[in-house]
């Protein structure tokens, strides 16, 4: 576009969020970008493809203006960079596919990360704060194997968002902040003057946040690791009273950040946003949860669909090489189903076997029936045993591609 001398009848655009607030005399600033090289929504486009793209890759930099200079400190979430997907059946969770690993998965893994080193800086800080149990286990026990691997991850940290512990998770998310602190310091900060190009100083690495959706759990903890920054390196000198009204400031635009997100890639807004806005759980905010979820499912199963395919039209990334792409995503389960239900038809109006039977009873073996053939049309079931909960979870996997981890 350049070449054609188009650019400057090109208006500079972001997909993501952008908000700016004032609490006395600071301003502050949310500014949230999120990549097209992957663009997709929650359950047509998760993962990694072969060119080291994730899926709701998104860079999101908090800024602070006071007194003429201007910082900002820079992290960034996306999906787990791993081949795995999981199929938009008609169900709220759909199975989890996961990729046992391979030349190419570990050539898009160490790609991924040299993009991030190579625009960030060396020091990439990884925190996973996907479950340990179950198919969430699964991958975060293949992600942190392959980031042990890679000399681009300074740090590979997993958090329990959801733990059996007794402390609310605003503690333990301070305990995390804690144990971060000297790795987060060392990445500094970016700084510069209002009336000033030239940039003082430059942030040197980046925090990557993931949990499986990075809608919900990854903009708590965004939240709260950012604001703690601020706290510390950027607004040192204020009193607690000060503080507690700039913080009121940064909750209000992170709660319209992960709002806003969510709602692009998962189809509701985030949950536990209440988590973010006042720092505790709320019965306000379960009930918000309650909404957005069934907006989520709506939009999982009737929309995301055929919104991916144009998507993927309007931007030209339909890839023949791409291993987890739309059209191995969605094989032939919609044919399968739509035979299902004629056949389950059929059977209701002809099993005429005796005349004493119910019309429950043909119901019920239609059903029974309609059911078997949906199970044997289903990719096999695998149980496998997670090496970090040591539990046992089924995950189902294509035999032919996707096998179980070890």
């Amino acid at each position: 576009m350049g070449k054609a001398g188009l650019s400057q009848y090109v208006r500079p655009m972001i997909f993501g969020f952008v908000s700016i607030t004032e609490v006395r005399d600071v301003k502050l600033a949310l500014v949230s970008r999120r990549r097209t090289d992957r663009a997709g929504f929650r359950f047509t486009t998760r993962g990694m493809d072969s060119d080291g793209s994730v899926a709701i890759a998104t860079e999101t930099e908090a800024f602070v203006e006071r007194a003429g200079v201007v910082t900002s400190f820079t992290t960034i979430r996306g999906s787990i960079p791993l081949f795995w997907m999981q199929f938009p059946l008609q169900m709220r969770k759909p199975r989890t596919m996961i990729h046992t690993g391979s030349r190419e998965e570990r050539a898009a893994f160490s790609t991924h990360f040299q993009k991030l080193s190579e625009e960030y800086g060396s020091r990439v800080v990884i925190l996973s704060t996907l479950n340990e149990a179950g198919a969430e286990g699964i991958l975060n026990l293949k992600y942190s194997r392959e980031a042990r691997r890679s000399e681009k991850i300074q740090l590979f940290k997993h958090f329990r968002f959801f733990s059996g512990e007794t402390a609310p998770v605003t503690e333990r998310l301070e305990d995390l902040y804690k144990d971060l602190k000297d790795v987060l310091s060392a990445q500094g900060l970016t700084q510069r003057t209002v009336h000033e190009t030239a940039i003082r100083k430059s942030q040197s690495g980046v925090l990557r946040l993931n949990c499986i959706d990075c809608c919900d759990r990854s903009n708590v903890t965004q939240a709260h690791l950012v604001n703690s920054v601020i706290r510390e390196f950027v607004l040192d000198d204020l009193n607690p009273t000060e503080w507690s009204e700039l913080e009121g400031g940064l909750r209000e635009l992170w709660y319209e950040n992960g709002k806003q997100i969510s709602e692009q890639y998962a189809g509701g807004a985030a949950l536990k946003g209440d988590l973010t806005h006042y720092g505790m759980r709320t019965f306000s905010g379960r009930w918000h949860d309650l909404k957005s979820l069934m907006n989520r499912d709506f939009s999982n199963r009737y929309s995301h669909g055929m919104l991916q395919d144009g998507l993927d039209l309007l931007l030209g990334v339909v890839k023949e090489h791409d291993p987890i792409h739309l059209e191995s995503r969605i094989r032939p389960y919609f044919p399968r189903i739509v035979i299902i239900v004629f056949v389950v038809a059929f059977v209701c109006k002809n099993l005429n076997f005796s005349r004493g039977l119910s019309v429950a009873f043909k119901l019920l073996s239609a059903m029974s029936f309609g059911g078997l053939l949906l199970v044997m049309s289903m990719p096999e079931a695998w149980t496998v045993k997670s090496a970090l909960g040591g539990t046992k979870a089924t995950v189902h996997l294509d035999p032919t591609t996707y096998l179980p981890l070890e």
